[in-house]
């Protein structure tokens, strides 16, 4: 019968995560299904902060502005959305002012569920914290509210420049099993 190789490798391809390949010490994602919400695809972006030892990043911590897009040229069209991870106020908003620009598909329901970094106790879900970047100290943000299988682009701007990493939203078995509507 079809259906159990189906779903065998529907339930593979969900749970195994999808990294992208960046440099060793650049900023890197992982996305993968949520392991205690059935269905939810999430994604981890980490991205170095300062060298190894840095004694206080709460000042570096809050000038860093991530802004995600589904578009490989949204960031120069104004088609993404942005937010401080290291701020108090984790809400997403968009680049332009909402009468300028409508919803972008797939970051309707983007959130930053998680934000950690190395300096921090290991905080429970920031799972990309346990192996941080070599010799540097570094941020952990998650994200949720992903599209099955869409493209993601995130951009961290900071004071130093900016770093660009990708992922594609994990595709989680349940997604597949519900009925249309749900």
């Amino acid at each position: 019968m079809r259906l159990p190789a189906i779903v065998t490798l529907l339930f593979v391809f969900g749970v195994l995560s999808s990294s992208s390949a960046q440099e060793a010490n650049g900023p890197r994602a992982e996305a993968y299904c949520s392991p205690n919400e059935p269905g939810l695809s999430v994604a981890e972006v980490q991205w170095p902060l300062a060298a190894q030892g840095e004694a206080n990043l709460s000042g570096l911590v809050q000038q860093q502005v991530m802004d995600v897009t589904v578009y490989k040229d949204g960031f120069e069209r104004g088609l993404y959305k942005t937010v401080k991870p290291g701020l108090p106020q984790h809400e997403f908003s968009l680049a332009k002012p909402p009468a300028e620009q409508k919803e972008i598909p797939g970051l309707q329901n983007l959130s930053l569920s998680q934000f950690g970094t190395s300096q921090e106790p290991q905080k429970e879900g920031l799972r990309m914290l346990m192996r941080p970047l070599a010799g540097r100290e570094c941020a952990d943000a998650k994200l949720q509210g992903l599209d099955p299988g869409m493209k993601y682009f995130v951009r961290i701007s900071a004071p130093g420049g900016q770093q660009l990493v990708s992922f594609t939203a994990a595709i989680c078995p349940v997604d597949n099993l519900l009925p249309k509507g749900h």
